[in-house]
């Protein structure tokens, strides 16, 4: 039996990364599930707090995604221009690790636009903040909490953005981003703070 090399089985792993598949195609069933975790993390906000005027999130307000479109295929509908702002991303990915914004940051680097991995272990918080002054960007990938803190900063400017992706990858204790309690209070932050307003859609990847 031939025996893969370490190079082979390297090259299988990215690909797969490469490979992965949203966890909604029914923009009604995403919508429904997004405004549960909202409700079960922030059980003692009130839907005005949480939603403003807006009322729960429609299903209008997330992306239809096709069966089995991967990643890559579904975020180059998004960066077809190739026309680039400070602190602006067209593509904001939100992940609950460090480890996992790394993957994802691999997963994406076929589409050759510029992508900045955004979260504390990678660089201090005034060494990000003086990056987005002048390196302009496609794609934004993060932890919510490093997220929230350059939005709080006006560091991230999420007016032209077009898609948010929510990763629900979940970890060895079965939490995702949506459900990790420290990190689902400062996504949902995030959201209602920074996101909320936008004309960005949503997805649940």
């Amino acid at each position: 039996m031939k025996r893969s090399s370490p190079q082979n089985n390297k090259a299988k792993g990215q690909q797969k990364k490469l490979k992965l598949l949203a966890t909604f195609t029914d923009v009604a069933e995403a919508a429904n599930f997004f405004n549960a975790k909202h409700l079960s993390a922030t059980p003692k906000l009130t839907n005005l707090e949480r939603y403003g005027d807006h009322g729960a999130l429609k299903a209008d307000r997330f992306a239809n995604v096709s069966a089995n479109m991967t990643l890559n295929e579904f975020l180059s509908q998004f960066l077809q221009e190739k026309i680039y702002h400070l602190n602006r991303p067209k593509v904001l990915i939100i992940t609950q690790s460090a480890l996992r914004a790394c993957d994802m940051h691999r997963s994406i680097a076929t589409l050759q636009c510029p992508s900045f991995k955004l979260f504390a272990k990678h660089m201090k918080l005034k060494e990000q903040i003086e990056m987005l002054k002048v390196k302009s960007l496609a794609v934004a990938i993060g932890t919510p909490n490093r997220l929230l803190k350059l939005s709080e900063k006006n560091s991230l400017d999420f007016k032209q953005t077009l898609l948010v992706v929510i990763d629900m990858h979940k970890d060895k204790k079965n939490y995702d981003v949506l459900s990790m309690p420290a990190v689902a209070q400062d996504f949902f932050k995030l959201f209602r703070e920074f996101l909320l307003e936008t004309n960005a859609k949503f997805v649940l990847w």
